[in-house]
């Protein structure tokens, strides 16, 4: 058995390695240093902005093989992060990812996520060490190592959570793993491809948007109108949507696309409906990486903290993001926008549905004319961050 290298980080034993050479007949032979399994399975958004992280194990363990393990609905977010060496998904029906996993012995285990599914693996998952969060003997959700407990307190302290803590997501995910937190900090390990782009393309030539040399064209702005499913207290006013989107093309006479997955379908075509002439919905049947490449196009995008926002943020596009239920100091701009923030003495409240006799409060204080003269200071600071702005 000799002739194989079984510890090289591009041997793959079903099928032939990366670098398609036989072990015995291979120059490439790269032995890992350590084995790293890391476990984030939750929301979209939140894997999103948690592959910084991989950036800085490759700093600390430069060969180290970097083991995934999330869910399908990540998979195209994930398979093409030249940093992961595997990814393995928890809800594949065969189960045989996970039972590999079991049965493998790692230096490292790090886990970000604290719902039931995540500890489970994580207490099962054998690891010389484990950072993060597992299941302890009680049964329940607790950190692991000592430099995790301040993510715990987080989750068990709202006072912590909305009005002490003044550290982002990137960072504290950090501090769990016993990592150092980089200044300024790593960006999202997200690369669009060419196909990916091809379908904003085709939208911005078939409206005749597209770029021209030696022509300056009015700015193009997204407007991603929704907030899912979890956190609907994420979602700013269809009205407001409405009024922005108006004056926007009255004073900036800028492009406007309504953006959002097929949760935002049926408000985006009420919204197009209203907005015949100064707003464009292309339609909700992107992938996330089409979606993407659509957002990279985008001068500039107004949404809300969701998804979107993230991947606005990984491709470099800049942003105005508006807050009311969530927690604003955990979300790092990367220098790209501005923050505008509702605060009623109820919020943030982290609620799906609001229930407060002054309906979505949070939201109705960030007007639109306040969202509206965030934009344009934004594009005339040429993307850069402008300051958090309370409403």
């Amino acid at each position: 058995m000799a002739k194989y290298n079984f510890d090289c980080i591009k041997f793959r034993g079903y099928k032939p390695c990366v670098a398609k050479k036989t072990c015995d007949r291979c120059d490439e032979y790269e032995p890992w240093e350590r084995k790293i399994v890391i476990v984030k399975l939750g929301a979209l958004g939140d894997v999103m902005r948690t592959t910084p992280v991989l950036y800085a194990f490759r700093r600390k363990y430069p060969r180290a093989h970097i083991t995934w393990v999330t869910k399908r609905n990540a998979k195209d977010m994930l398979d093409t992060c030249p940093r992961i060496n595997r990814l393995v998904y928890v809800d594949q029906p065969d189960g045989g990812g996970v039972l590999r996993l079991l049965a493998e012995e790692f230096d490292e285990m790090h886990c970000y996520d604290k719902e039931d599914a995540a500890i489970g693996l994580a207490t099962l998952i054998k690891a010389k060490k484990k950072f993060g969060f597992h299941m302890n003997p009680q049964g329940q959700m607790a950190p692991i190592n000592a430099a995790s407990e301040y993510c715990f307190d987080l989750g068990m302290s709202d006072d912590l959570k909305f009005n002490k803590n003044d550290k982002s997501y990137q960072e504290v995910t950090y501090q769990c793993s016993e990592l150092a937190i980089p200044r300024p900090m790593d960006p999202y390990d997200f690369t669009l491809t060419e196909p990916d782009r091809e379908a904003a393309r085709f939208i911005l030539k078939r409206l005749r948007w597209e770029s021209k040399k030696g022509v300056v064209r009015p700015p193009i702005i997204g407007l991603n109108t929704g907030a899912g499913r979890v956190f609907r207290t994420k979602q700013w006013l269809e009205e407001y949507f409405l009024e922005l989107a108006r004056q926007l093309k009255k004073k900036s006479k800028a492009r406007i696309l309504l953006l959002g997955g097929e949760d935002e379908d049926a408000r985006n075509k009420r919204l197009a409906s209203k907005l015949k002439g100064v707003a464009h919905y292309p339609g909700c049947g992107f992938g996330i990486r089409q979606f993407a490449g659509l957002l990279e196009q985008c001068d500039l995008v107004v949404t809300g903290d969701t998804l979107a926002m993230h991947l606005a943020l990984a491709t470099e596009t800049p942003t105005v993001v508006l807050f009311g239920s969530t927690c604003e100091q955990e979300v790092d701009l990367y220098g790209l926008g501005r923050k505008l923030v509702g605060r009623p003495a109820c919020a943030p409240c982290y609620k799906n549905e609001c229930d407060q006799p002054d309906w979505m409060r949070c939201m109705k204080d960030l007007t639109p004319s306040q969202v509206y003269r965030s934009v344009v200071e934004v594009l005339s600071d040429g993307g850069r961050s402008g300051p958090t702005s309370p409403a």
